[in-house]
């Protein structure tokens, strides 16, 4: 089992801009005694200590604990259920999950499979997940199973909100040794959680995807993640260091235009680099991440190594992707495909005028001015006329609208050459489908159907598709019905002798003697004339006359190697006091029936008392009275 569908739902991140400042230096710190740290929490972790850092953060925020008495336990495997746990503490939902009644917790589970499974201390989380669309209802969930790493990547990704750049590299080579173990619904994820630097490979060039993944290794994961969209919670800052007092330990913090100054707490930790350091290692124009205890001291500093001055970045160019902010989840935007998240106090302007994010477009000229890797100020220019393109193709895939990615569809070029060009475009809810000059919806588009699409400032905003019909006539010989895994087919024998099995497509027009029909009213022997778009049955004009019958007795019986047929029978018939002999071929598909019960070929006997139904001279039902 593998985690499904995790959505982007992680809180909003405050990112800091820092402002220059001068240092108080320190004039010789004493030398201190040892003492007890917060890092010091937890006994067994001297071998991990790679991840302290991360252990103890997201400790102290109560989003991943240890297991009590000094013990984190960061080589054991974390299960898919601990995981869901820990997800929604990341997200800042867990007093929204715990509100969740049992009876709400019950109908959202009901339709999990191994959901009676699932601890008690994590169905509430593991609900909210569900509800969120994070987990799939109707699926195994396995709760005591064990993480893998790839399970973590595609998690993370989806957590943050990178679907969409995921979409976009799932067809990229990884670099991996290994790359062919996982699987290929992840492999865009893969490389987002890679190029974000949320997992890395190993030495030897491996990912190892099914590999379990240990606790610290999940704290090292989450921690990256939380860097990269910041934290509201309480008793906590992230900002800029502009002053350090050593011989006070204390240090002055740049929040959102504002100076705090923070002292440290006795047993407080500081690290640096993910080294754990001293105050007098802190300098300004560090970026830090810092937790409070109760007394409002600094009690965890995590700081990255100095970055400057912070002064303003310049970036010009076309924005590529644009992702709205969401309840949780800081706005993204591609300037000429490189990604930026975007401050939620940033100042938007769309060609000279106040505007929101939400009235930018891809293909808009922007500047923006960058501090930190965050956009604050952005301005964008629309030319007055709109650029309209046409493409026309044929079309080669189409990707069915997700809860979490638009439709698309791939359009195969005319070429002499091999492969052919090919593009893909994403179908924004709401554009115009026509096929053969009429509205249609994206579900009636077939690969093969020729397609023009108009496209807008890049965006498609039309499709007219044509559909080349080709009309055959004939007799039924089967009918197999549409089942939950396959469509319904149609068996004609054609007027040239050819037999045929067509694909009849989900909603196909059907008529019977000239009057609506449906699939299931139709019968072997049947004359029809049938239409067929692209590779699929789209209309069905079936024709049935008066029904011969004819009764006697069975003279022969013989199969045959036709497939199409069960058997030959060749009855006796009086006709003007004189016995008939008439051969019959019994199609497949056609009705048997001894003594009113359902029969085959071979419950037929010798001398039996048969009536033969003939639809359109084909035998559509054979009844024996024994």
């Amino acid at each position: 089992m593998r985690f499904k569908q995790f959505t982007a739902a992680l809180t909003a991140a405050t990112l800091l801009l820092g402002v220059a400042a001068t240092p108080v230096l320190a004039k010789g710190k004493p030398e201190k005694q040892d003492k007890h740290r917060v890092s010091d929490s937890y006994g067994d972790m001297d071998e991990y200590d790679w991840g302290l850092k991360d252990v103890i953060k997201l400790s102290l925020k109560g989003i991943f604990q240890g297991r009590g008495e000094g013990v984190f336990a960061p080589g054991a495997k974390i299960t898919h259920q601990e995981t869901a746990v820990a997800l929604v503490r990341l997200m800042d939902r867990e007093d929204e999950a715990k509100a969740l009644t049992e009876a709400t917790i019950a109908a959202t589970l009901s339709g999990m499979v191994d959901a009676a499974k699932i601890a008690e201390w994590a169905r509430s989380s593991v609900a909210l997940l569900v509800r969120e669309g994070v987990l799939t209802e109707d699926q195994s969930f396995a709760p005591t199973a064990e993480t893998t790493r790839v399970e973590l990547a595609v998690l993370l990704v989806k957590a943050l909100g990178y679907q969409a750049e995921a979409e976009e590299k799932a067809h990229v080579e990884l670099a991996f040794k290994d790359a062919h173990l996982i699987p290929a619904e992840a492999v865009g994820y893969v490389a987002t959680a890679v190029d974000h630097k949320l997992i890395t490979g190993y030495d030897d060039k491996s990912f190892r995807p099914n590999q379990a993944v240990k606790r610290v290794e999940m704290a090292v994961m989450m921690g990256r993640a939380q860097q990269l969209i910041g934290d509201e919670r309480p008793n906590s800052y992230q900002g800029v260091i502009t002053a350090v007092d050593a011989d006070d330990e204390r240090f002055v913090l740049q929040v959102e235009g504002r100076s705090i100054t923070l002292t440290l707490a006795d047993d407080a930790s500081v690290f640096v680099d993910g080294v754990e350091r001293d105050l007098e290692d802190l300098a300004a124009g560090m970026r830090v991440d810092v937790q409070l205890n109760q007394a409002g001291e600094a009690l965890f500093v995590e700081a990255t190594s100095q970055v400057g001055s912070p002064t303003e970045g310049r970036v010009e160019g076309k924005i590529t992707y644009l992702r709205l902010p969401s309840q949780n989840v800081l706005a993204l935007v591609k300037i000429d495909g490189r990604p930026y998240l975007v401050s939620a106090q940033a100042e938007i302007t769309l060609n000279g005028q106040t505007a929101r994010l939400a009235d930018l477009a891809e293909g808009d000229a922007v500047t923006a001015m960058t501090s930190l890797g965050l956009i604050h100020s952005l301005k964008a220019v629309r030319t007055t006329q709109p650029v309209v393109e046409r493409r026309t193709g044929t079309v080669s895939r189409l990707v069915a609208a997700t809860g979490s990615s638009p439709a698309k569809l791939t359009l195969t070029y005319p070429s002499f050459t091999t492969p052919a060009a090919t593009e893909e475009f994403t179908v924004p809810t709401g554009v115009t489908i026509k096929i053969n000059g009429k509205t249609a919806r994206f579900a009636e588009l077939r690969v093969g159907d020729s397609a023009d699409l108009t496209l807008t400032n890049g965006k498609v905003t039309q499709v007219e598709a044509t559909r080349i019909a080709l009309t055959v006539q004939g007799t039924i010989a089967e009918l197999v019905a549409a089942t939950g895994q396959s469509p319904a087919k149609i068996t004609v024998v054609e007027t040239s002798g050819a037999v045929r099995q067509y694909v009849v497509a989900q909603g196909a027009v059907v008529s019977l003697n000239g009057s609506s029909a449906q699939f299931q009213n139709l019968q072997v022997g049947d004359q029809v004339v049938v239409t067929i778009g692209s590779d699929q049955v789209d209309k069905i004009q079936a024709t049935r006359t008066t029904a011969r019958v004819i009764e006697g007795k069975i003279a022969a019986l013989s199969t045959s190697t036709n497939t199409r047929l069960v058997g030959l029978l060749s009855v006796t018939q009086t006709v003007d006091g004189k016995p008939v002999v008439s051969l019959f071929e019994i199609p497949v598909g056609a009705l048997l029936r001894v003594n009113a019960r359902s029969a085959t070929f071979a419950d037929l006997r010798l001398l039996d008392s048969v009536r033969v139904t003939l639809q359109n001279e084909i035998i559509t039902q054979v009844d024996v009275t024994r």
